[in-house]
């Protein structure tokens, strides 16, 4: 089957500016998951509601979800609405949908908890560069979450995320260098990373600044 989507999003636009609500819905979803155009929140935030006040009943709830962050997602009726959605716009390869696949089967948010399918679709979205992804898979392999445990993988998946600024990961490696995992010991990288994130705000890098000085090691 050949999908058209740009096709389908022009015809759901001439529709929508008429108020059809269930191309309003459709916009939203589009806009949501970045399924045949790239995911803008505003815009998918705009539709649904645009849908919802016409007593759209799943674009209201969807709207609700949308509220959630995919880093805090909760378990709720409005998730499983999105997963079919989310898993058409991961198929499709776009990046953040697999990620969000990836927090669903890891945190059991609407679907039924699977490791493995987390690990998966980490998998898929950290090859396209996703930090976030990089760092989950980091702390999977460095806790031997439904992986064999594995400090080097950690750290490699640690460093990809670190050069995004990912704070956390920058902060994760730093232990690694600190107490040896994956990496040989070494104090100075670990002071930099340590610094560096916490540079970012983070606490537990501030931490552990305090104590590397509170120790006299700094």
């Amino acid at each position: 089957m050949c999908f058209h989507y740009a096709k389908a999003l022009n015809w759901y636009y001439k529709a929508a500016a008429q108020n059809h609500s269930e191309a309003q819905f459709m916009l939203g979803a589009m806009y949501a998951t970045g399924l045949g155009v790239e995911k803008n929140l505003d815009q998918a935030l705009s539709w649904l509601n645009a849908a919802a006040v016409q007593g759209h009943a799943k674009a209201e709830s969807i709207y609700d979800s949308l509220s959630l962050s995919a880093k805090d997602l909760k378990t709720n009726t409005e998730t499983v609405e999105l997963f079919d959605w989310y898993q058409k716009a991961a198929d499709q390869d776009q990046i953040e949908a697999q990620f969000i696949l990836g927090m669903m089967y890891w945190h059991d948010k609407g679907v039924a908890p699977d490791l493995s399918k987390a690990v998966d679709w980490f998998q898929r979205a950290a090859a396209q560069g996703h930090a976030e992804a990089q760092f989950n898979l980091g702390i999977m392999y460095l806790r031997g979450e439904d992986v064999v445990q594995d400090f080097s993988k950690a750290v490699d998946y640690f460093k990809k995320a670190s050069t995004q600024v990912h704070v956390k990961a920058q902060y994760s490696l730093g232990r690694c260098y600190l107490y040896g995992e994956g990496v040989d010991i070494n104090y100075d990288m670990a002071f930099n990373l340590f610094l560096e994130a916490a540079g970012h705000s983070l606490p537990e890098a501030q931490f552990a600044l305090g104590l590397i000085y509170y120790k006299g090691e700094g």
